[in-house]
C-alpha cells in the first residue's frame, strides 16, 4: 500500500512554504492520504486533519503533533513524516530511503564549534547519552531536513524511550533504535540567500531564504501551478501531474501497485532486531 504523509504545522494561516511542499508532494510523491497535524490553514483542501492544541513551546508543539498523528486511528501504520518546508524536487521512486548525516559524534562536534549553546545542542548531547545507555555503538545522526519513513508501533516504543530525556532528537533515536542504517547525505537545508547546491532530490529552506533567496525563486519556478491541495485562488491552473485522490475503499487500495515503505506494515509489534543492549 502507498504510505500516508504527515506534516506537522504550526499556527499561522499564511504559509507559502507549506503551499509549495504540498505542490511538490502532488507532483513527485506517491501517497495514499496527506495529513496535517496541528493547525489547518484555511486555504488547504483534500487533506486530513489531526487537530492539536498549540499552547506550548515550538519544540513541544512539534513533538505533540507527531504523537497526535501516530495516535490517530485513520492515519496509516506506515507514513512519511515531513516538515512544512521539505520540498521533493524529483519523483520519489519506490521506498523512501533511510538517509543520515553521518556519525552523531562528528555532527555534534561540528555544531558545537559553530552555534551558540542552546536547546538544540543540549538535546543532541542528551540524545548521545541516551543512545549510549541503550548500548548503541557508533550512532548515526538522522537530523536531516528530508522526509523519514516511520511506523506507528515502532514510533510509540521510541516515544517512551525519548521521554527519559528533556530534549530528545526523535529522528536520531528512532533511526538508531531500529537500526535503519542508510546512506550518508548532505543536509539540503539552504541557509543563505545566494547560490545553493542544486540538482538534488530534496531541498529545504529558512523563511528568509524561501522568501528572498535564490532557492525560493527556484522552488516557486519548479511548481508554478496550483495543486489539488489548494483552494482556488485564481493563480495558476490545477496541477496536471499528481496522484489520484485516495479512495476509502480498502479493496481499491489493495489493487494499487504501490511501493513498500520501510517499517512494519501492520499495527502488531514490530519484530526488527533491537539495538544492541537495548533495555
Amino acid at each position: 500500500m502507498l504510505p500516508d504523509i504527515v506534516i506537522p504545522v504550526r499556527e499561522r494561516d499564511r504559509n507559502e512554504e507549506l503551499r509549495y511542499t504540498l505542490r511538490a508532494i502532488a507532483a513527485n510523491v506517491p501517497h495514499r492520504q496527506v495529513w496535517i497535524a496541528g493547525y489547518m490553514p484555511s486555504w488547504v483542501r483534500d487533506v486530513g486533519h489531526v487537530p492539536t492544541r498549540q499552547a506550548a513551546t515550538k519544540y513541544q508543539n512539534s513533538r505533540g503533533n507527531w504523537k497526535a498523528a501516530v495516535d490517530h486511528e485513520e492515519v496509516a501504520d506506515d507514513f512519511l513524516l515531513f516538515n512544512d518546508d521539505f520540498f521533493v524536487m524529483k519523483p520519489l521512486r519506490g521506498v523512501m530511503p533511510a538517509l543520515h548525516r553521518g556519525p552523531l559524534s562528528e555532527v555534534y562536534r561540528h555544531f558545537a564549534t559553530r552555534v551558540k549553546p542552546g536547546r538544540y545542542l543540549l538535546g543532541m548531547r542528551q540524545t548521545m547519552g541516551l543512545l549510549d545507555e541503550l548500548g548503541v555503538e557508533s550512532p548515526l545522526c538522522y537530523e536531516l531536513h528530508v522526509p523519514i519513513a516511520l511506523n506507528r508501533d515502532r514510533y510509540v516504543e521510541v516515544w517512551e524511550v525519548c521521554n527519559r530525556i528533556k530534549y530528545p532528537h526523535s529522528r536520531t533515536v528512532y533511526g538508531n533504535y531500529w537500526q535503519l542504517g542508510g546512506r550518508q547525505v548532505r543536509d539540503p537545508k539552504v541557509m543563505t540567500r545566494g547560490a545553493f547546491p542544486g540538482g538534488g532530490q530534496f531541498l529545504s529552506t529558512m523563511p528568509d531564504t524561501f522568501t528572498r533567496g535564490r532557492v525560493g525563486t527556484f522552488i516557486r519556478g519548479a511548481f508554478p501551478q496550483r495543486s489539488r491541495f489548494e483552494a482556488p485562488s485564481g493563480r495558476g491552473r490545477p496541477l496536471a501531474a499528481g496522484w489520484p485522490r485516495p479512495t476509502p475503499s480498502t479493496t481499491a487500495r489493495a489493487r494499487v501497485g504501490a511501493p513498500k515503505v520501510a517499517g512494519a506494515s501492520t499495527r502488531q509489534r514490530a519484530t526488527s532486531p533491537p539495538a544492541k543492549g537495548r533495555r
